[in-house]
């Protein structure tokens, strides 16, 4: 019999028949699946009904959750409200892809684990392609507790909580420096509207990061893998607003701290900015994107040039503000919103908030302008090819009539027009996007717990485009 002692980093063996358990952890029953030791877990996945099935003990596997490809097929767990990341993982006969993503929680007896990484597997071939279990637990949990014990004669797993955490449950994601809020976090608006902030990764030296909700996942730049000594758990692509893809690597148990917040224990994707950083004629060591931005309320003071940052469970806002409902698809939030061009009338459309589009007041994606045949009436000006993560973008500008939210009326704004074919500015579910040039003219209150974003205007509201 095998205990293993993660406190304290020992393993011990026992004799099994003379072994006698008197703790009181989490006792679970072992099934022997096609020669495998197997443990019964719920996972709940954002959006589907609780998965139950039997999993393979895997303390070889870094990882948290595996499920095979049979399983995420037939029980189309790709179909979770979440943004995945693909990858490709080294393995024991080679290479295979798999998509990354997080699980709300995972089930295991008693014992409650929130916000697990998962892995799909996408293998045609292997035991990653296999029927006979839903997928495997990794080391990733299993290190959460303070002793697993393998009691295979008696066929159960024993886990005993690390009572130096909340018992029964993985350390908090985050942490504020002091009560529950981080305020006034400096930043600094380029002439081109981009959102820079300090940032600190693991214990880093302070970082250049661009801040942009239009990005559903934050993002390191390659060169800190070196620097900082970083662990890659997996190789993969990341696209963004061009149309091709980028090619990234999967990096694990990053801290991001931004002043006064720390959010700990992520997998963050690395990418090349180079092409990025000359297109803007900055540095940029990463990015923060909506992924860390939606789990507080997060709050853009644009005219005085500081983020707060709030825990979402106690905040309460007390302005005077116009709020909006949100919905969050695919890592994006998204708002309804009207505009008139020339000599046509009102359009309201889905538009995803993107302050990471410092360009834009407002941009059409191809699919819509080809659908309402926007450019008959529009004359353009201008038209810009602009680096993006995944390639290039090629946009067109004119000059619309009005942008109207709520309230709120911007009078001859800036519209750009995608000629991208594919990637995010192609996508026909929506209309495209609001970007920072009509972003500064609020304070911005992201509240994604409560499925609203709050708009403040400011000084510079009615300036003129």
């Amino acid at each position: 019999m095998v205990e293993i002692d993660y406190a304290n980093k020992v393993i011990n063996l026992y004799n099994p028949q003379s072994y006698r358990y008197r703790g009181r952890g989490e006792i679970l029953p072992i099934k022997m699946v096609d020669n495998y030791p197997a443990i019964p877990a719920t996972v709940i996945l954002p959006g589907l009904k609780p998965v139950a099935a039997m999993f393979v003990i895997d303390t070889g596997a870094g990882n948290d959750i595996f499920f095979h490809s049979p399983f995420v097929k037939r029980h189309k767990l790709l179909d979770s409200k979440q943004e995945t990341t693909e990858a490709t993982t080294m393995g024991i006969g080679g290479t295979s892809k798999i998509r990354i993503g997080r699980a709300d929680k995972i089930g295991l007896g008693r014992t409650v684990i929130a916000n697990p990484s998962v892995h799909f597997s996408q293998a045609t071939k292997g035991d990653s392609a296999s029927n006979f279990s839903a997928g495997h637990i990794g080391n990733g949990i299993f290190r959460q507790f303070k002793k697993v014990i393998f009691d295979q004669t008696r066929r159960r797993l024993i886990l005993e909580p690390n009572t130096k955490t909340q018992k029964n449950t993985r350390t908090p994601e985050y942490k504020f420096d002091s009560g529950k809020q981080a305020l006034k976090i400096p930043i600094e608006i380029t002439e081109r509207n981009h959102i820079f902030v300090s940032v600190r990764i693991n214990d880093s030296e302070p970082l250049r990061f661009i801040v942009d909700s239009g990005s559903p996942s934050s993002l390191l730049s390659k060169h800190l893998i070196e620097k900082l000594n970083l662990k890659v758990e997996a190789l993969g692509e990341a696209s963004g607003a061009g149309e091709g893809t980028d090619e990234a690597a999967l990096v694990g148990g990053v801290t991001i701290k931004l002043s006064g917040v720390r959010l700990f224990n992520q997998e963050v994707p690395a990418i090349d900015f180079k092409k990025l950083e000359a297109s803007l004629g900055q540095k940029i060591d990463g990015m923060i994107g909506y992924d860390f931005m939606r789990r507080f309320v997060f709050e853009v003071d644009y005219a005085a040039s500081f983020i707060n940052v709030y825990d979402a469970a106690t905040y309460r806002y007390q302005g005077k503000g116009q709020s909006f409902p949100i919905t969050t698809e695919d890592d994006h939030p998204h708002i309804q919103l009207t505009v008139t061009l020339p000599k046509r009338q009102p359009l309201t459309g889905k538009f995803i908030v993107d302050g990471g589009a410092g360009a834009a007041t407002m941009e059409f994606s191809s699919p819509f302008v080809k659908k309402y045949n926007l450019l008959k009436t529009v004359k353009i000006i201008e038209t810009k090819t602009l680096a993006a993560i995944g390639g290039s973008i090629i946009i067109g500008y004119g000059r619309g009539k009005n942008i109207r939210l709520g309230r709120f009326q911007i009078e001859n704004p800036i519209v750009g027009f995608s000629q991208n074919k594919k990637s995010s500015l192609a996508n026909p579910k929506i209309a495209e996007l609001i970007g920072s040039r009509f972003l500064r003219r609020f304070t911005v209150i992201y509240d994604d717990r409560r499925r609203r974003i709050i708009f403040e205007p400011n000084n510079n509201f009615a300036q003129p485009e």
